[in-house]
């Protein structure tokens, strides 16, 4: 009645509902954290090829992914594994899809589990214990957006990244395009200021070095010129010198005649005709006899004086003719054209030398600009595609509309060009 009481003896006491469902996720935490599941923490791939995506069919989170994707990265491949996101079932078919994901993981770059915001109960499908399991034993990194922001659940502490939402999940997992474009459009002005400066730069360089490498017809032409001079110096010298020794071989040649023995027994003769006349005028005999054995002896001595003076003489000129001889310019002159030849070939090897220089230095610089020119794109498989034109590349295409059908282009590849006919241009749409 209005008046009554209750009482009641209890011997154990349990959580019901959302209480119990809390304990047991706890529970849970505890136990798989000791184990090392939380550890999880593997880098995800700045540009994923292939993405699979774990929620529910149609459902509003898988919605939002591609949304997203599609705006940021449309380059990324999305493969959908539809399960069911809550109740019983859910964790069965969760697991389900993470193995048949690991048993093809080569198709994949990473795993996306997400599903939109609900009650503690209904996330309680991430709760458990075999979904945990089955997240870490991935091969390829896992990303888990469950719920809403203020949303926790043991699949987030498990996986390698935990996103706040599944948009928040499409743009954690993929770069986005326009920053990419702008980060190409930088590096494509830095190439063209650097291949623009190296070539600049390369120019001036092969300048100098042309500049600096003399012409060898020059430089045999000054040496020629110097060679003409000294040859000219040298023959004036050595006629010089011929007419200094020819005058005193004239001098000697007259004190050779003066001093002949002809010319000194004709004296002599003279002379013993005189002393006969003046002893015919005294006709004394002894006397006559004693001057004639007299002028025998003398004539015997001057002859002989005469004989030793001429073989002086002789002697004399025989050493200025060697002389002579010796000053003549044949050994000089060979001499100077030895020397002169050992010149030019020096000179030739220095030039040889500045020029293999300068060709190694150019060399080097083609091979840099090689490096950096846009040919190597083509190497690689590459081809520029451009409006015919008179010029080597033509007018570049870099938009569909700069086409419609019947346009003719042009695909420059390596080797050579491919002619061809648009039949049909697609331009891209916003969610493809």
């Amino acid at each position: 009645g209005p008046s009554g009481s209750f009482s009641a003896i209890v011997d154990d006491l349990e959580l019901a509902g959302e209480g119990q469902l809390r304990q047991e996720f706890e529970r849970l935490k505890l136990k798989l954290n000791k184990e090392g599941l939380f550890a999880n923490s593997r880098d995800l791939p700045g540009f994923p090829k292939a993405i699979a995506v774990i929620s529910g069919d149609a459902s509003a989170a898988i919605e939002d992914v591609i949304t997203n994707i599609n705006r940021r990265y449309p380059l990324t491949q999305l493969t959908h594994f539809p399960t069911l996101v809550q109740g019983t079932q859910a964790p069965r078919e969760i697991v389900a899809a993470l193995d048949a994901i690991s048993q093809m993981h080569e198709r994949f770059d990473l795993v996306l589990v997400t599903r939109g915001g609900g009650s503690f109960e209904d996330l309680n499908a991430f709760n458990d214990e075999a979904v945990a399991r089955a997240i870490y034993a991935s091969p390829i990194p896992v990303v888990s957006a469950i719920g809403h922001e203020i949303d926790y659940t043991i699949a987030d502490f498990v996986a390698d990244v935990r996103a706040p939402t599944p948009s928040t999940a499409a743009e954690t997992v993929t770069p986005d395009q326009y920053e990419i474009f702008a980060y190409l459009d930088g590096l494509k002005k830095q190439l063209s200021s650097f291949v623009s400066t190296s070539i600049d730069s390369n120019r001036q360089s092969l300048n100098t070095l042309t500049a600096r490498v003399r012409n060898p017809g020059q430089v045999l032409e000054t040496k020629h010129s110097e060679l003409d001079r000294i040859l000219s110096n040298l023959v004036n010298s050595n006629e010089r010198e011929l007419r200094k020794h020819e005058t005193r071989l004239d001098a000697l040649r007259q004190r050779l005649t003066v001093r002949s023995p002809q010319n000194l027994v004709q004296v002599q003769a003279t002379k013993y005709t005189g002393l006969i006349k003046r002893l015919s005028v005294l006709h004394p005999i002894k006397d006559i006899a004693d001057r004639e054995a007299n002028l025998a002896r003398i004539a015997a001595a001057s002859l002989d004086l005469v004989n030793k003076n001429f073989d002086e003489l002789s002697t004399k000129i025989d050493l200025i003719q060697s002389s002579v001889r010796l000053a003549t310019p044949a050994p000089t002159i060979e001499r100077l054209l030895s020397r002169v030849s050992h010149q030019s070939q020096s000179m030739q090897q220095r030039v040889n030398q500045v020029v293999g220089e300068a060709l190694a230095k150019f060399r080097e610089a083609v091979a840099k600009l090689s490096t950096a020119s846009p040919l190597q794109t083509l190497e690689r498989g590459y081809a520029v595609v451009s409006a015919p034109n008179d010029s080597r590349w033509g007018i570049p295409i870099t938009s569909v509309a700069d086409v419609h059908s019947g346009t003719t282009i042009e695909a420059h590849l390596k080797d050579g060009s491919i002619e061809a006919t648009v039949t049909r241009s697609k331009p891209k749409s916003d969610d493809a």
